[in-house]
């Protein structure tokens, strides 16, 4: 869903391109507005993962996922709008949200599992670095938990691997297909540059 939002903006504001102030302030304003309404939604959310894991169960199933979905808002406008900025923590925040979520709704699925799984499935589903994500999980919540990491990450690699965000992730066969191509930041293109070679570097050995 993530994917689709990131084109939607992208396409909403393309005509601004070349408008750079009118740009950024359009884009901070509609920031500030998803931030008024969910403050959750704001900065790097590594810290606002941790919030998620204390108070997200008193915010019920509605409220973490209305707060998923505005965070894929809030990274659009901010990455097509010029502001510095990644996506790897905030994929991360909207895993945890609906990871919860999924385990407040199905209270057989532990709250730890339903949100490290769907942290893992989100990112690898948008960033399609399944290797380097079950790396990252795995140091931050504990090699016990690498098993299912790596199950999810994989799993979410095959089924999504034919839906891609940026332009160096599609296979011969969708370019051919002539799918439109998304104006992307120096930084996107960095950071899947990085996240890729890593993948690439691990597998090697």
């Amino acid at each position: 869903m993530y994917i689709y939002v990131f084109r939607y903006i992208g396409q909403l504001l393309a005509p601004l391109e070349h408008e750079l102030i009118l740009l950024a302030t359009l884009g901070g304003l509609c920031i500030g507005v998803i931030a008024f309404f969910f403050p959750q939604t704001l900065f790097f959310s590594e810290e606002q993962i941790h919030t998620v894991i204390e108070t997200g169960q008193a915010l019920g199933i509605t409220m973490l996922l209305l707060i998923a979905v505005a965070k894929m808002f809030a990274i659009s406008f901010t990455l097509h709008s010029g502001f510095l900025g990644g996506f790897i923590f905030p994929l991360f925040f909207i895993g945890a949200n609906v990871g919860l979520a999924i385990s407040l709704a199905v209270p057989q699925i532990h709250p730890t599992l339903g949100m490290v799984c769907l942290m893992a499935a989100v990112n690898v589903a948008v960033t399609k670095t399944p290797v380097s994500t079950s790396i990252i999980l795995s140091v931050l919540s504990g090699t016990a938990m690498l098993p299912v990491i790596v199950i999810s990450s994989f799993t979410s690699f095959v089924l999504t691997s034919k839906i891609a965000m940026i332009g160096t992730q599609r296979s011969r066969n969708l370019e051919q297909e002539k799918l439109p191509s998304w104006p992307q930041s120096n930084l996107i293109e960095n950071l899947q540059q990085m996240t890729q070679l890593t993948d690439e570097t691990l597998q090697t050995d």
